[in-house]
């Protein structure tokens, strides 16, 4: 599917917009996202814990964490939508390996629920092309693209699997679904790849690839 944008500003939070853009909108999956909260491991060993789950599992991690005053720190995953290593995770998957991750790390776990609001949620990574060369956007240049409308939260992603891991410096972004366009015009400038719309409404989850996009994922 493809969705055609318009905008007509360098600034994001632009109610009008003008110039087209491309993105290609992959078919949705049914939403999942749990958490643990950790505090009584660091971050080096929460990945070495999530590196053996995986190993005995068969299972990607496709998550972030997020890092709380007292530096304890909630780690956060989801039924990530997108197929490149595979069918996407089932649910009862998820939810055993979320009851493991939290026995392994001593902390708590929770499954969240759906909104009574129209509301989305995007982890945006901060670094252009995943290169670690690339440029490195941050949180306040997301904040001034997006205006004030916008719920964010420091972060880092954190997705380790039979594949390796990955890790980089990101944002999440939660808001109005009606207001999602301005998150891909986002994307778009920032050289993501690819990113993915969880639908907290409705309960669903999909994988939007821009126009720079080289790899792009399997219907």
């Amino acid at each position: 599917m493809q969705i055609k944008l318009d905008t007509t500003s360098n600034n994001l939070s632009s109610t009008r917009i003008q110039t087209k853009s491309n993105f290609r909108e992959l078919k949705p999956e049914d939403w999942w996202s749990g958490f643990v909260s950790v505090k009584n491991v660091n971050k080096e060993d929460l990945i070495k814990k999530l590196g053996q789950i995986t190993n005995e599992l068969k299972f990607n991690f496709s998550g972030w964490i997020v890092t709380k005053e007292d530096n304890s720190f909630d780690y956060f995953f989801t039924r990530y939508p997108r197929k490149k290593r595979g069918p996407v995770s089932p649910i009862t998957e998820c939810k055993s390996a979320l009851k493991k991750l939290a026995t392994e790390t001593s902390g708590t776990s929770h499954e969240e629920i759906i909104s009574d609001l129209p509301q989305f949620r995007v982890l945006l990574g901060l670094r252009e092309f995943y290169e670690e060369s690339n440029k490195l956007h941050t949180i306040e240049e997301v904040q001034n693209e997006l205006g004030n409308n916008f719920n964010l939260t420091k972060a880092e992603i954190c997705s380790v699997g039979p594949w390796g891991k990955y890790t980089e410096p990101a944002v999440v972004i939660q808001g109005d679904l009606a207001q999602i366009e301005k998150v891909y015009l986002l994307a778009e400038k920032f050289n993501q790849a690819r990113f993915a719309v969880e639908d907290l409404y409705n309960g669903k989850s999909h994988m939007v690839e821009p126009a720079c996009c080289k790899d792009p994922d399997k219907e």
